[in-house]
């Protein structure tokens, strides 16, 4: 008796292959259409279903590198000048709080402080900027009634922050035509400087409102209705709430940090 050979259950198991991801849309010819023609771009913007908001968030990371670079120079005059008196008492300090006294002083001339703190803080404050406003337009237009995907939520914050690359490009120009840092932020000159309490908290909220800051809550305005497909007075409710918000939210830091320099002035050296 001969035994047939049995047919072989194991079968080869081609490679799975991996799925090609799609290049990266940069669409750069948006961004002349969002300044000059936002309705036409509005669309477009909208149309997508893939996230499309990279370009104008790297162009503004870009633009905050070269404010930062070209100001160094003039943070560093400002800052030689400020620490260019000793302090109070300061022949009785001890040898070694002389010396930790000039270290701290050099090392605020150092590129740390001059280049790569400014330039990790603004470049982080645009990237916290369309991340909350995102995060808390989206809730409140879902809130509302809408189902707005939170990547188009996302698309059309960032390009809707194309104003403020304006408002660095006018940064650069006016550092490197003045060598000055500008004046103070927003509306924050229509409170003094040396503001206290509640009124350090509103300033800090009238520094975040300028021309650009504007600019750039119009654009989010004109595109709630067609974005959420709410009523305008439900879309514009939901918006100028969360415009509210966020500009409460950017006041924080700002505030907490009057209150750490109030308590490390008040503390001993």
């Amino acid at each position: 008796m001969t035994l047939e050979n049995e047919p072989s259950t194991q079968t080869s198991n081609p490679v799975a292959k991996k799925p090609r991801r799609d290049p990266i849309a940069w669409h750069f010819d948006w961004i002349p259409g969002i300044l000059t023609k936002p309705r036409a771009t509005f669309q477009k913007i909208i149309a997508q279903e893939k996230p499309v908001w990279l370009t104008p968030l790297l162009l503004i990371s870009l633009l905050v590198l070269i404010s930062a670079a070209v100001a160094v120079p003039v943070r560093t005059q400002l800052t030689q000048s400020e620490i260019g008196e000793l302090p109070e008492g300061f022949q009785y300090w001890t040898d070694e709080d002389q010396a930790k006294f000039f270290q701290s002083q050099e090392n605020k001339l150092g590129l740390m402080f001059m280049f790569v703190f400014p330039l990790l803080k603004g470049i982080a404050g645009y990237w916290a900027l369309w991340f909350f406003f995102t995060s808390i337009w989206h809730l409140a237009l879902t809130l509302t009634g809408a189902r707005v995907p939170r990547v188009k939520a996302s698309n059309f914050v960032a390009w809707a922050m194309l104003p403020f690359t304006v408002r660095l490009l006018v940064q650069v120009i006016n550092t490197l035509a003045t060598k000055s840092l500008g004046a103070a932020p927003g509306l924050s000159s229509l409170l003094p400087a040396d503001a206290a309490g509640f009124m350090t908290f509103l300033r800090a909220v009238l520094a975040a409102i300028d021309a650009y800051w504007v600019w750039f809550t119009v654009l989010i305005l004109l595109a709630a209705a067609p974005l959420s497909k709410l009523k305008k007075s439900k879309a514009l409710a939901a918006t100028l709430g969360t415009v509210f918000l966020v500009l409460i939210l950017s006041a924080i830091p700002s505030l907490l940090g009057a209150w750490l320099s109030a308590a490390t002035s008040n503390a001993s050296f």
